[in-house]
Order: C-alpha cells, then sequence, then structure tokens
C-alpha cells in the first residue's frame, strides 16, 4: 500500500502531517475559543488538555489524514486501475472515521459541534489542496533531486 522505497511520496506525507499541525496550532492560538467545560460548570469532560479548543486538533487530523490517505491510494494510480468496489469502501471508512472521530470528541465533552465542523473543514481542505495543487510537484522535484543525473565525488 505504502511506497516507501520512494522518497518523493515519503517526504509528501512528512510534508503534509508538517503543515497539518501547524494548520492546527496556528488556528488554535487565533480564535482563542475556549473549549465546552472552561466556561459550563455542567460539563465534565473525561479528560483533556487545557489549550483552546476551536478547531478541534481531532477532528483535523481525522478529516486531513483520511481524506489525504484515501485521494492518495485512489488517485495516485492510473484512472484505468481503480477498483470501484475497492473505492467505494475505502471512500466509506474515510467518511466513516472521520465522523466517529468527531463524534467522540462532542461525547467526552472537550469540544463543540462548531469546533469539530470547523476541524472537518480545515482538514478535508488540506488534503484536496495538497492532492490537487502541490502532490505532482513535490513528488517530481524531490524525484530529479534525488535521481539527478550528476554524481558528487567527494573525494
Amino acid at each position: 500500500m505504502f511506497n516507501w522505497e520512494s522518497r518523493a511520496r515519503a517526504f509528501y506525507y512528512l510534508l503534509f502531517l508538517t503543515i497539518t499541525m501547524f494548520v492546527m496550532n496556528i488556528t488554535k492560538m487565533a480564535y482563542h475559543e475556549p473549549r465546552p467545560f472552561m466556561y459550563n460548570d455542567i460539563i465534565m469532560p473525561y479528560g483533556c488538555s487545557n489549550e483552546y479548543g476551536n478547531p478541534s486538533g481531532h477532528s483535523i487530523f481525522a478529516g486531513a489524514f483520511n481524506f489525504f490517505f484515501f485521494l492518495d491510494c485512489q488517485y495516485g494510480a492510473r484512472a484505468e486501475t481503480i477498483n470501484k468496489v475497492r473505492y467505494s469502501i475505502a471512500l466509506f471508512f474515510a467518511i466513516t472515521l472521520t465522523v466517529l472521530i468527531g463524534y467522540a470528541r462532542i461525547y467526552v465533552g472537550v469540544h463543540t459541534y462548531n469546533q469539530v465542523l470547523y476541524g472537518w473543514i480545515w482538514g478535508v481542505w488540506l488534503a484536496f489542496y495538497f492532492h490537487i495543487c502541490i502532490r505532482e510537484h513535490i513528488i517530481a522535484h524531490i524525484t530529479s533531486i534525488t535521481h539527478s543525473s550528476k554524481q558528487v565525488d567527494f573525494k
């Protein structure tokens, strides 16, 4: 499933995870929206950090990585090789895992609906942006660097 022999694809994954983490931290600092238990004494969370809650970091990563992985596996190959059954199952799991993780964050009382929804929006947007706008350029660039015809002799 993973093509870890390809440094370019591994770098692409690493870049995606780094940018996703960066976006999550910057948006939390920018919005300063408290978590539900910070302003409502009735809500008792099952355990949570004390940082701000908007957007939900778990929702960003769920939406981002599930759809990123789905897009990379399904559309990374040629379009003729896409199996409709495998495509449908992979899309079902990407959507289901994303929704379940967001619901769990609301259920345990550490996020509100808008924080989870905002996290999903950021995550899915990042996944599609990377796949549509950045994927080919990054992979081609790293491949050209690692497979350059010049050999450097350090003697």
